[in-house]
């Protein structure tokens, strides 16, 4: 199924890919593969999502992607060298009885600060059923983690090399789950918008 839908989306998007390219950019002309952070800002929606579109053609077309899934069948997408762990997170929190409704993982943008790239554009972070599990700063919740979560998430997400946002210290974000160190997860992985590999 993961192979039809990367094809199907291929076949859509040939011709965003080819308008992106005849875009007027500021800077230059669009690569998808060498867009700074702040040529993306000076996009308009509409090229933003352009973009994004023909990023995610190419990480599928490459193979630079993998599914991980639910026992429901629920899919999502992340880099290929890390769905083990993924998949190990999804598992674990599956054999403690927790039910996945949503989940999303790759995803090319810019964090919603804007002020870096998100591991999401990487494959390197996963967002489990959201809307239980937001993103709260700790001084507007007493300090509290806000989640409908097992109590031992932590440790299912460090078993599987992972960060979880619900241990973050200004901010608490349960529904992330990050295999970038910066993110307290454990592989490296500098600021941009490619596919870890």
């Amino acid at each position: 199924k993961g192979k039809e839908s990367a094809e199907a989306l291929g076949n859509s998007l040939n011709e965003t890919s080819e308008s992106l390219a005849q875009d007027n950019i500021p800077g230059k002309a669009v690569d998808p593969d060498s867009l700074t952070l702040e040529e993306y800002k000076a996009m308009t929606p509409e090229q933003q999502e352009a973009w994004r579109q023909a990023k995610m053609k190419d990480a599928f077309d490459r193979g630079l992607l993998a599914p991980v899934t639910t026992k429901d069948g629920l899919t999502a997408y992340v880099a290929a060298p890390l769905q083990s762990d993924f998949q190990g997170l999804i598992d674990g929190l599956e054999a403690e009885g927790y039910q996945i409704d949503t989940m999303y993982g790759y995803y090319p943008r810019p964090t919603v600060s804007g002020k870096s790239w998100s591991k999401h554009s990487n494959g390197m972070a996963l967002d489990i059923n959201p809307a239980a599990n937001g993103y709260f700063s700790r001084s507007s919740t007493g300090g509290l983690t806000i989640t409908d979560m097992p109590s031992n998430t932590s440790a299912i997400a460090s078993a599987n090399n992972l960060g979880w946002g619900g241990n973050w210290t200004n901010y608490t974000d349960a529904m992330h789950f990050s295999a970038a160190s910066g993110e307290r997860g454990q592989y490296q992985w500098g600021n941009n918008p490619d596919v870890y590999q």
